[in-house]
């Protein structure tokens, strides 16, 4: 898929997650899990950070180019940190620092699951032409 695509799909969750988290007083379908609420933030940021990676970070540079990778981390965070703070004026919502931080994981598991699939994709070889040796 080209880079192009998943830049886009990157932006749209991220407006998505600030009209979720905008919502007054939301309340999520559970099902009773310990920490529920952080696996689903975790979630949703693994996402939006594997999108990211693939958007900016191109499949060929192996290893990934780190200052883009420390850019994409560092707007992530702000992102996350600005997201969860202006919750403080959302009624019915709260600022908590624990899904900031399950927040900052799911991106970093997001990262991990964009470099694999880079990796793989520069290892996959490329296709040949019928009839040439």
């Amino acid at each position: 898929m080209n880079r192009h695509w998943y830049k886009i799909g990157a932006v749209i969750m991220a407006a998505a997650v600030l009209v979720v988290s905008s919502w007054p007083s939301l309340s999520v379908k559970t099902i009773g899990w310990v920490f529920e609420d952080k696996l689903q933030h975790a979630l949703v940021y693994t996402i939006l950070g594997y999108l990211a990676f693939r958007g900016w970070v191109p499949s060929g540079s192996m290893p990934p180019n780190r200052r883009a990778v420390w850019i994409i981390l560092l707007i992530l965070a702000v992102f996350a940190a600005a997201d969860e703070y202006h919750q403080r004026w959302i009624p019915g919502r709260f600022v908590e620092w624990g899904d900031f931080l399950a927040d900052g994981i799911g991106v970093v598991i997001g990262f991990l699951l964009g470099a694999w699939h880079n990796r793989r994709l520069r290892k996959k070889p490329t296709p040949r032409s019928p009839g040439v040796s």
